[in-house]
Parts: structure tokens; C-alpha cells; sequence
């Protein structure tokens, strides 16, 4: 049975203004380079079989690092992409709200039945991501994961509670 652990890419140059990136190849700023480097620490004793990583500029310059710690090399497939937000691109909620408000709305109502103007069906993002991780779990492993850590500055994610 193969484990898979996923990582999303570090901080981009788009997060502080939350604009919607997609597709949209945006560079990693100083910290999300950090946290790359971060996520390499572990990946140098987490017994990683293989590193997948999407096309885009900065999810291989998120992954490479954790590739070369991991002593595997960096495998690209993309189909790994994220959804493309087509005329959401590059666009605040706000700038959103401004140029298609109908539109805008819509996709807040239900994101997965409204997609934005000229972007991708949610539908078919979730089929071909969902296909690229049965392709990578299919592949031969040679070892066993361990848990992520938690990113610098990332934001916590809540623990369950023992009782």
C-alpha cells in the first residue's frame, strides 16, 4: 500500500495580496523559498520514495529541494496543476466583485458548479489531480513516509483533541 503526503507549494509573491494564482506560473518570495527549504529538512529523513511535483515554477521550486535532500529526483507531472481561475487570474476577491459581480457571486454560492469566467471545471481538476496521485501510488515504492512538518510561519492547523 503506497502513502502519500502532500505539500503545497511555499508563500508566493500573490499571497500577501490574496490574489488568486492558479494556474498563473508566480514566483515563491524570500519565505516561501524558507519554507522549501524547511520542508527539505524533513524530506532528508523521511524515507521518501519519489517527489512529484507540477509544472509550475514554484511547486518545483518547492520540491526540488526536498528531492535532492530525499536523494530521489524530482518528477514532474502535470496534471498535478492547480485549477485555473481563467479571467480570476492574478484578481482579488474585490477586483473580482468589480469586473463580474454576477459571475462572482455565483462561484462563492457554489465554486464548484460556478467556476469563474473561462476557467476550469472544478469537476475536471478533482478527475485529473485524482489521476495523476493513482499513477504516483501505482509506481514502485522504496519507502516509508513520515509525517509533514509544520511550515515556518505557516498557519497552524487544527489538532485533535485526546481525551
Amino acid at each position: 500500500m503506497s502513502r502519500i503526503v502532500l505539500a503545497r507549494h511555499g508563500e508566493t509573491v500573490w499571497h500577501a495580496e490574496n490574489r488568486y494564482a492558479g494556474r498563473t506560473d508566480i514566483a515563491l518570495t524570500p519565505r516561501g523559498l524558507s519554507q522549501a527549504r524547511h520542508l527539505a529538512g524533513w524530506a532528508a529523513s523521511a524515507s521518501l520514495a519519489a517527489v512529484w511535483a507540477s509544472s509550475l515554477t514554484r511547486a518545483r521550486l518547492t520540491a526540488q529541494p526536498a528531492a535532492e535532500a530525499a536523494g530521489v529526483p524530482l518528477q514532474i507531472d502535470s496534471r498535478l496543476l492547480e485549477l485555473d481561475f481563467g479571467q480570476g487570474e492574478g484578481l482579488t476577491d474585490q477586483e473580482q466583485r468589480e469586473r463580474f459581480p454576477d459571475a462572482r457571486a455565483a462561484f462563492v454560492q457554489d465554486p464548484a458548479a460556478n467556476f469563474l469566467p473561462g476557467g476550469e471545471d472544478p469537476v475536471h481538476a478533482a478527475r485529473r489531480g485524482t489521476e495523476a496521485l493513482h499513477h504516483i501510488a501505482s509506481r514502485p515504492q522504496r519507502g516509508k513516509a513520515s509525517p509533514l512538518p509544520t511550515l515556518p510561519d505557516a498557519t497552524p492547523q487544527p489538532q485533535p483533541s485526546t481525551p
